[in-house]
């Protein structure tokens, strides 16, 4: 069963953690501003790359945003393309006026 976390890491910085059957198969690294939540970088388990973990992931932060009434700003590239992808979906708490380094506006 997967489950999503806010953990603060050793570091002191803030990620949500996807946890596989208590086996953790990657996470998201986030800052909160007030309520603002900034997703900066997602990064899989090997094991789990490709299989839609990833986007577990996303849908576990949007729900913790959509909880607390935050607003999400996307700079991590694989948050931003799964934002992109489905933006019906996230409208309700995507702040569109940043994006990742490199990306341009179509």
């Amino acid at each position: 069963m997967e489950k999503v976390t806010l953990e603060t890491k050793a570091d002191n910085t803030l990620a949500f953690v996807l946890y596989d059957n208590q086996k953790k198969a990657g996470e998201m690294v986030v800052t909160i501003r007030g309520n603002e939540l900034t997703a900066e970088h997602t990064e899989m388990e090997p094991f789990y790359q490709g299989r839609g973990f990833g986007a577990k992931l996303v849908d576990g932060m949007a729900e913790y945003v959509r909880s607390n009434g935050m607003i999400v700003t996307v700079l991590c590239p694989y948050s931003y393309s799964q934002f992109n992808r489905d933006p019906e979906k996230y409208n309700d708490i995507w702040n569109r006026h940043k994006r990742p380094p490199g990306i341009r506006l179509t």
